[in-house]
């Protein structure tokens, strides 16, 4: 009798084991079933229709403002209109000209405007240059042509007379403080197809220093306008150089890259235009250009060489594009307008960039990127980061 109430009492138990897990088993499947196609799933889709719905609102308000009395709406002029919203927003320029939105806190991406990326083009009467140099190959010549010859070449690059009347700041070497009288301002546009030509090498050259061992040493040498402006800090001329009195400069489609110093010492350049076939940007390309504000990198650029904008001491923002996959030594030292970048990549792709330098002593700049900003500051011999 007992032995069959032992095996009763066990036979319930195994029961309500076996009821609790499927009562078990059920919940689970239950949970699973809402939150991939039910009750919590739709709360979710919700929820993120409804930042969406806010988030086109805010863009759609914001183009509308950046758009009245004007044309066409830059990423400048998006961002300014977008800076008012207490989200956190990032406006750059696509390759096709739109403008990509992104919301930061949700990672939402919008495109907007219309695909107008035209190819950088001369806008001026081929003919009506006032000064032209050649480049056939990898070296620019030296004699500049003058305005009613003829100017062929490989690369061509021509200078324009704007209609301008400049006083260019002063530019400081080493102990000397140059000053330039007022004079017509000029912008600079680089025709041509390939590799626009180097305007500085250095060579080995004998020592004629007597007290030396050295046998050969370097020799850094500079043509074209370049060359041009050496000559003036060297008081081999007292032509006033033409460099310091370009206000803008137009790098015409078909051009592959900057040439390294291509525009150092551009004090007066404030206007730069790069086409898309650009794939990289040379050392000290930029170097000194102090009125220099703002600069739009092209998607297609992949290195920005080592100094690519030293000195450029009104810069305030530049955007980078993820397509670059290394930035030289220095390339923003003596940048002391400049406090932010703006990165249109993951933290991680900005880490894994190929960096020199980039900063001087003291200095530090925020780096903004998708998914959240990393501050550089310069502290002993390297850079240091930190989120």
């Amino acid at each position: 009798m007992q032995k069959e109430e032992n095996l009763k009492k066990l036979k319930m138990e195994i029961a309500l084991v076996i009821t609790i897990i499927v009562m078990l088993i059920l919940v689970v499947v239950t949970i699973r079933i809402s939150t991939k196609g039910g009750l919590f799933d739709y709360a979710g889709k919700a929820a993120r229709e409804t930042i969406k719905e806010q988030e086109q609102e805010t863009l759609g308000i914001a183009y509308t403002v950046a758009k009245l009395g004007n044309e066409t709406v830059d990423s400048k002029a998006l961002q300014n209109a977008l800076d008012t919203s207490a989200t956190k927003i990032l406006v750059t320029t696509n390759a096709d000209g739109t403008l990509n939105v992104l919301f930061t806190e949700s990672n939402n991406n919008y495109t907007v405007g219309q695909a107008t990326r035209v190819p950088v083009v001369n806008p001026y009467d081929e003919d009506a240059w006032d000064l032209a140099y050649v480049c056939d190959g990898s070296w620019w010549s030296d004699t500049a042509i003058t305005a009613g010859n003829t100017a062929t070449g490989n690369i061509v690059a021509k200078f324009y007379k704007n209609g301008k009347k400049i006083t260019p700041s002063d530019i400081v070497v080493g102990e000397n403080t140059f000053e330039f009288p007022e004079g017509d301002a000029y912008t600079l546009v680089i025709e041509g197809t390939g590799d626009m030509g180097a305007l500085s090498k250095t060579f080995l050259v004998p020592n004629n220093n007597p007290a030396s061992e050295v046998g050969f040493i370097e020799k850094e040498v500079r043509c074209a306008w370049q060359n041009q402006l050496d000559q003036y800090f060297d008081g081999e001329t007292e032509e006033n150089p033409i460099t310091p009195y370009i206000t803008k400069v137009i790098v015409c489609e078909g051009i592959t890259n900057i040439s390294q110093k291509a525009f150092r010492y551009a004090t007066s350049l404030t206007e730069i235009a790069i086409p898309a076939s650009v794939g990289n940007i040379g050392n000290s390309a930029f170097s000194d250009c102090s009125n220099l504000t703002t600069i739009t990198i092209p998607t297609t650029v992949t290195s920005i060489g080592a100094s690519a904008f030293r000195g450029c001491t009104s810069l305030t923002e530049i955007a980078i594009p993820t397509s670059v996959t290394s930035i030289g030594g220095g390339v923003f030292s003596g940048c002391v307008s400049l406090t932010e970048i703006t990165y249109n990549g993951t933290t991680a792709q900005w880490d894994s960039i190929t960096k020199g330098k980039l900063l001087e002593y003291n200095k530090s700049v925020i780096v903004h990127c998708t998914d959240g900003d990393i501050t550089l500051y310069y502290q002993g011999p390297g850079i240091l980061r930190k989120n």
